[in-house]
């Protein structure tokens, strides 16, 4: 078999697998923002025009690599909770690929055994639908390395690809099977953002070609990250209900997400735009939300990432409907999240504060010290249309959000 053979059928398996596998996902974690096929095709075409400002083409390995990657890095979602089990995860393993992860494991010392991840035997794929919230956030921290290890094993993916592919017993397909495999599973590992890029092995060969894994895993983390429209929390409202009774704090992750119409992407630039409002008290929270959560926050991290890795900066833009775009500094989001996120409001009789204190029993939060941040009482008053005027106020004490909201409706006008 010619290896652009191999690589043809190789993407065609991974979209076959991830579009049927990925759809257990809403399933499993219904209050999650979609992690599933959707997703996996947006991220693919965010990822090849991230990619058109690195290289000038894509060889077929490279191709296939970034095909194959879009459609299995969130597998690890999907999977039952008895297939998990029979990978055996090593938290050794997490640990020295990501030593910040030990912490973070040492809160779920319950779903371990014997240095392995051993989840709950009555969550099996019988019973997987809506998982516990533990449960839940303990598979949702730990999938790259859950998706790696089911894309090289014996009986996940590896097995699949055998079957499609061939390559049978040993031979020189065979050894580009178990090339491009290696490659894939670190790749999808790599997505993690807890997985620092500069110490990892930055290259591999895959049949002949050069293959720039950490540059790969890097555009990676971009796409998953720039995938924030509301192309990625449709069909989301049988499920609001329950997030706000049950899972508050991923209200501002569909909300913020929802409201973005649009993203679009040139070589060199990404452009935000801000779904229509119904007045302009409820434009200002989602460009406030849009801005310092999902620029500050979700893409800031990756973006710098990238940045450090690829070395191609990126210029972003907003704009509101109607309005010219607006160029924001994304470094300067970030800083703003950080300074929103830190801030905590005293306990008093205004209505943020009793907004506050509602949110505060739907979090299930008892020391006065723990509280939802004001991002959190942003989306809970968009989604409930009640004290928007106020929660914007108070965030405009910060001087970023003043500045940001300057910005966006003197140059946009």
């Amino acid at each position: 078999m010619l290896p652009s053979d191999f690589f043809y059928r190789c993407s065609a398996t991974c979209r076959e697998v991830g579009a049927y596998l990925l759809g257990y996902q809403r399933l499993t974690f219904p209050y999650f923002v979609l992690h599933d096929h959707i997703h996996s095709e947006n991220i693919l075409r965010i990822y090849h025009t991230v990619l058109s400002g690195v290289y000038s083409s894509l060889s077929p390995a490279v191709d296939a690599l970034v095909t194959c990657s879009s459609y299995l890095h969130d597998i690890g979602m999907s999977l039952p909770l008895s297939r998990v089990n029979e990978l055996r995860i090593s938290v050794q393993e997490i640990e020295s690929d990501a030593p910040a992860m030990r912490e973070k494991l040492a809160k779920y010392q319950g779903f371990v055994k014997e240095g392995v991840v051993s989840l709950p035997e009555e969550y099996d794929e019988r019973r997987s639908v809506n998982l516990p919230k533990e449960v839940a956030d303990f598979i949702r921290l730990i999938h790259p390395w859950v998706s790696a290890k089911y894309v090289a094993s014996d009986q996940g993916f590896k097995k699949v690809l055998a079957e499609e592919v061939g390559c049978p017993g040993a031979g020189r397909c065979a050894e580009l099977r178990e090339s491009f495999l290696w490659a894939l599973s670190r790749i999808v590992k790599f997505h993690s953002s807890k997985i620092d890029l500069k110490r990892q092995q930055g290259e591999a060969d895959v049949g002949g070609y050069r293959v720039e894994l950490v540059k790969l895993a890097a555009a990676l983390r971009l796409a998953d990250s720039l995938d924030i429209s509301r192309s990625r929390a449709k069909h989301a409202f049988d499920v609001w209900r329950r997030l706000v009774e049950d899972k508050p704090s991923q209200l501002k992750h569909w909300l913020f997400k929802w409201s973005i119409s649009r993203v679009d992407l040139l070589p060199g630039r990404v452009s935000v735009e801000v779904t229509p409002s119904e007045d302009r008290v409820e434009e200002t929270a989602k460009v406030i939300g849009v801005a310092v959560f999902e620029l500050g926050h979700n893409v800031a991290k990756d973006y710098n990432s990238y940045l450090e890795v690829v070395g191609k900066p990126l210029q972003f833009y907003m704009r509101t409907p109607g309005a010219r775009e607006v160029a924001v500094d994304i470094e300067e989001l970030k800083h703003c999240y950080e300074a929103i996120e830190g801030r905590r409001l005293l306990p008093g009789g205004d209505t943020v504060s009793r907004m506050l204190e509602e949110l505060r029993r739907l979090f299930r939060l008892e020391s006065p010290s723990q509280q939802p941040d004001l991002l959190d009482l942003l989306a809970s008053a968009l989604y409930r249309k009640e004290g928007l005027s106020e929660v914007i106020r108070e965030l405009s004490r910060q001087k970023c959000v003043e500045k940001l909201l300057q910005k966006i409706y003197t140059s946009g006008a």
